[in-house]
């Protein structure tokens, strides 16, 4: 159901609050979700330059203004999401050219770097310029975007075929997911890579006045992997990225799985002995 605006009372203020929700029936089991969701608005200057800015209410607690925070569990850290700043550089609609970034950390217009912060009673906007040490970060792909959690920073990234900048240090790339360019609909064919935080795979250095080249995502890697079972044999399709890390998600233009994987099973002459599709799942 949903999603509807209601109007919520928050420090004496009217907020419209977007609702959405869903309901589940499983067996003997019922599920109920409820979801909410709130942004404030308004223009701040940006080096003369007057901007849209949205803190977008990231943790659902109707208070703008909630930084992001890192919190460790033993050798893993774990992330709680606050709000989230946008600013939009260009027709004002949010719908393209905005710059994003967690609550906390600063974001970059037009090549210099803001800190943007809402007033204690929860009702202005302000940016502020800030010195960053930056470097740029290249993932050659027509559309992507990731979470980058550095030591000092948490770096919410969308970026297409050029560098992007963002603030020099060490990261944890957390998650990934890349768009292949748009087809005649407007659509784009997605791919989410599995990312482990202690991997190797997953860390980016960005370094002061360099760009960093990342290679993830595709072209795809497939690997048919054979398990004998008595006299069966059991024939399995392993995906992996360009430097083989696993494939959490793909899908095609419409939103739907590719066509099923086919295999070809030859003997040592090279003659066609056995030819079957794969199953999803």
């Amino acid at each position: 159901f949903g999603p509807v605006e209601v109007k919520a009372v928050v420090g004496g203020a009217i907020v419209p609050v977007c609702v959405e929700g869903q309901y589940v029936k499983s067996g003997a089991n019922r599920y109920m979700t409820l979801k909410f969701g709130a942004a404030m608005q308004g223009k701040c200057s940006f080096g003369g330059r007057e901007l849209p800015v949205r803190i977008i209410d990231g943790d659902n607690n109707l208070e703008p203004g909630n930084a992001w925070q890192k919190r460790a569990f033993g050798k893993n850290v774990a992330i709680v999401p606050g709000d989230t700043v946008a600013v939009d550089v260009g027709d004002g609609t949010f719908a393209k050219d905005v710059r994003q970034a967690c609550y906390g950390s600063p974001v970059e217009v037009d090549g210099k770097w803001y800190d943007v912060t809402v007033s204690a009673d929860g009702k202005r906007i302000a940016a502020k310029p800030v010195a960053v040490v930056a470097g740029k970060i290249h993932i050659n792909h027509p559309k992507w975007s990731c979470m980058l959690i550095g030591d000092k920073y948490v770096i919410p990234l969308e970026g297409g075929a050029e560098p992007v900048a963002i603030p020099a240090g060490e990261y944890v790339m957390r998650t990934y997911e890349e768009f292949s360019a748009a087809n005649e609909k407007g659509q784009r064919a997605r791919l989410a890579v599995r990312l482990s935080p202690s991997a190797k795979a997953s860390q980016v250095k960005i370094e002061s006045g360099k760009t960093a080249e990342v290679a993830i995502g595709s072209p795809l890697n497939g690997t048919v992997k054979v398990t004998r079972r008595g006299g069966q044999y059991m024939l399995g399709l392993a995906l992996t990225d360009v430097a083989g890390r696993a494939i959490a998600g793909l899908a095609t233009y419409g939103g739907g799985r590719p066509p099923k994987p086919q295999v070809v099973v030859k003997d040592a002459a090279g003659e066609e002995t056995y030819e079957a599709s794969l199953e999803y799942g």
